[in-house]
């Protein structure tokens, strides 16, 4: 089964390169594809984004800063089969 993973960025040039990589390397056996939705930063994240070649990872842009949220939105309009996960809600002392 293929997942897709949402990254909804703003500014993140210097960083993007290692959150992705990361998450591939979490569990590189894993079919997935990886949504970066650039909330129309002014770093040239798009740029580095597209500097690397994967053709794993699908990028869409917002034309003017819409908010997390809206990031988020725009990608879910993309993915085909959902199922969602939540770690975050889960209190500290229960991970």
């Amino acid at each position: 089964m293929k997942i897709s993973v949402i990254i909804p960025v703003y500014n993140e040039a210097k960083t993007i390169a290692r959150i992705i990589h990361r998450v591939k390397e979490s569990n590189p056996t894993l079919d997935m594809e990886i949504l970066v939705v650039d909330d129309c930063s002014t770093d040239g994240t798009s740029g580095a984004v597209g500097a690397l070649g994967d053709s794993s990872i699908v990028l869409m842009r917002h034309a003017r800063n819409q908010g997390k949220g809206a990031a988020i939105r725009t990608a879910l309009a993309r993915v085909s089969i959902r199922a969602q996960g939540a770690n975050d809600s889960v209190p500290s002392r229960q991970r």
